[in-house]
């Protein structure tokens, strides 16, 4: 799930390579948007930790 994101980013720059830059900007800004969204709310997972 956390890797959406990063291949997102990959995809971004396939488009800009191919002179599509206003698909490539808006993927780039969603998948920052997207990332936001995951490490927020991974990082808020409680730890499940047993001693």
């Amino acid at each position: 799930m956390m890797t959406i994101p990063f291949f997102a980013c990959a995809v971004s720059l396939a488009f800009a390579w191919r002179g599509q830059r206003g698909a490539a900007v808006w993927l780039a800004v969603a998948a920052i948007a997207a990332l936001v969204v995951l490490l927020k709310l991974h990082a808020t997972d409680p730890l499940a930790i047993n001693l």
